[in-house]
């Protein structure tokens, strides 16, 4: 199974400034008919803002209640 973050990522980076879905994201990054619950793509997505906080000009992931995440 590949890991979720190298696809999901490129599906943020693909909407710069747009919201992207929840479902959006699972769908990209995790096997089809995968049960991935509200806690588990958070928890994903908090590692993912430690990861790029690695970076010299990190990008923000902004949470966009309701919908799901913004690359801003």
């Amino acid at each position: 199974m590949q890991r979720p973050f190298p696809a999901s990522r490129s599906t943020l980076q693909g909407r710069p400034g747009q919201a992207v879905r929840r479902q959006d994201i699972v769908r990209a990054g995790w096997p089809a008919g995968a049960m991935v619950s509200d806690n588990s793509l958070d928890a994903y997505i908090a590692r993912v803002r430690r990861k790029l906080k690695a970076l010299p000009e990190p990008p923000a992931i902004t949470t966009v209640v309701g919908v799901g995440y913004r690359l801003a």
